[in-house]
């Protein structure tokens, strides 16, 4: 749900459809594995590194 646009955490739970400490707390493991970034005011932004090392073995191939 998160790409290079920023999103406050309200925005993105309304369109998660998950209750806030739910998404609170994705978002702080996120961020501590380097996935996201807050980048203050309560919003976030995916980290374009993060995104790379999860390719799957047959995109890593291409």
């Amino acid at each position: 749900m998160l790409g290079q646009e920023l999103l406050h955490i309200d925005q993105i739970g309304i369109e998660a459809a998950l209750p806030i400490e739910e998404i609170s707390s994705t978002l702080a493991l996120m961020e501590l594995k380097g996935m996201v970034r807050q980048v203050g005011g309560m919003r976030y932004v995916a980290v374009r590194e993060a995104q790379a090392a999860y390719r799957t073995e047959s995109e890593k191939d291409e």
